[in-house]
């Protein structure tokens, strides 16, 4: 009986993981389309096609890469805007 228990909490836990791991690639998709609208070279299709075939490595490069930056420039340009 102690296995089942175990393996149900095991279960869940997997579960719990592939949620998220959805959530994040969906969030990712969103902003990527979102952010990427006027551009006219294949970098979405590009990136989607990352998201799909390599799962959570092309996720955590895609946030160091395109997120964060666009977070610090948000923070500078209020400073900027603050301070004036």
């Amino acid at each position: 009986m102690a296995f089942f228990r175990s393996f149900i909490g095991l279960f869940v836990i997997i579960i719990l993981t592939v949620f998220i791991a959805l959530g994040i690639k969906i969030f990712d998709i969103i902003h990527l389309t979102k952010s990427n609208k006027n551009d006219t070279n294949n970098k979405v299709l590009i990136w989607i096609l990352l998201f799909v075939f390599t799962g959570i490595i092309s996720e955590i490069i895609y946030y160091f890469l395109e997120i964060v930056p666009d977070k610090k420039e948000e923070l500078e340009g209020h400073k900027t805007n603050t301070t004036l």
